[in-house]
């Protein structure tokens, strides 16, 4: 004869396999939060570490830097490259990233690896949409992945889905954004130096949002106005005017960096950006 449980003499055979099934999947839920606020976390105190560094200058101090980084990195049981790469980690990112909470210091140690700027995003988003691991990141990354995304498909218009970031450092101004008109078209006031101030209407150069009729066209101009929201200036490249008297250019962005000129060689290029997440087609 079969012993009775516990269990049995309460409840039913089926609602003990449901309280079962119920108390595990908490326990499966709570430890995913619990790993993914850990990774948030780990996010928050390398991106600390490599502040803390950066305003000692060390790099500034020839024959010193990597010394007394490797002297800490015994101290605190930590490799020399792990603290070289939290230092880097804050120079390229000024604020702590939140854009994709499900990147954890480790996607960030590999990403920092990507010189280009673009590109980094480019590999920040792809991992955040495909939920990629790390080691599927290295592998993108080894393979050039972001070459091969944008390598023109047979049939296809001939133009490449990504657009080059300017590299001369002229006709660059200091402008903050009075209004986003659409996806491709901002309402700057332009810092033309000497306290000389003038309001102007930019379109993006090298790219087309849908119409604000469309949905595609809604979505493109309100990720630039949440984008732009987030910095008090951008800088805009702009030499050149359309068939309809409209100036044209090229817009970048840094959260947390007050030189112009660093904005415009780090910062990320709204333009690029723009067609690279889909709201725009290159022309």
């Amino acid at each position: 004869m079969a012993k009775t449980t516990n269990a049995e003499l309460v409840l039913s055979k089926r609602s003990y396999n449901r309280l079962l099934a119920d108390l595990r999947q908490l326990l499966e839920e709570g430890k995913a939060r619990a790993e993914a606020a850990l990774g948030r976390e780990l996010v928050r105190t390398y991106h600390g570490l490599g502040q803390r560094i950066i305003a000692e200058e060390l790099t500034e101090r020839a024959g010193y830097g990597s010394g007394i980084l490797r002297e800490l990195g015994d101290e605190l049981n930590l490799n020399l490259r792990v603290l070289q790469r939290a230092m880097l980690f804050a120079r390229l990112y000024p604020e702590v990233p939140t854009e994709h909470m499900g990147l954890r210091w480790a996607h960030y140690r590999e990403l920092v690896r990507v010189k280009d700027d673009d590109v980094r995003a480019w590999y920040e988003a792809q991992t955040a949409t495909s939920e990629w691991t790390v080691r599927q990141l290295v592998d993108a990354i080894h393979h050039d992945a972001h070459a091969q995304a944008c390598l023109v498909a047979p049939g296809a218009t001939g133009k490449s889905k990504a657009l080059p970031r300017p590299q001369e450092a002229t006709y660059v101004y200091k402008a903050t954004v009075e209004r986003v008109i659409d996806g491709d078209t901002l309402l700057l006031v332009i810092d033309l130096g000497f306290h000389v101030l003038k309001r102007q209407r930019v379109r993006l150069a090298r790219l087309d949002t849908p119409p604000l009729g469309e949905k595609a066209g809604r979505d493109a101009r309100d990720f630039v106005r949440d984008t732009l929201a987030k910095v008090p200036f951008v800088v805009v490249k702009t030499n050149k005017v359309d068939l309809y008297g409209r100036y044209v250019g090229h817009i970048f962005y840094a959260p947390g960096v007050e030189n112009e000129q660093r904005v415009f060689s780090k910062g990320r290029h709204l333009n690029a950006e723009l067609v690279r997440k889909g709201f725009a087609q290159p022309m």
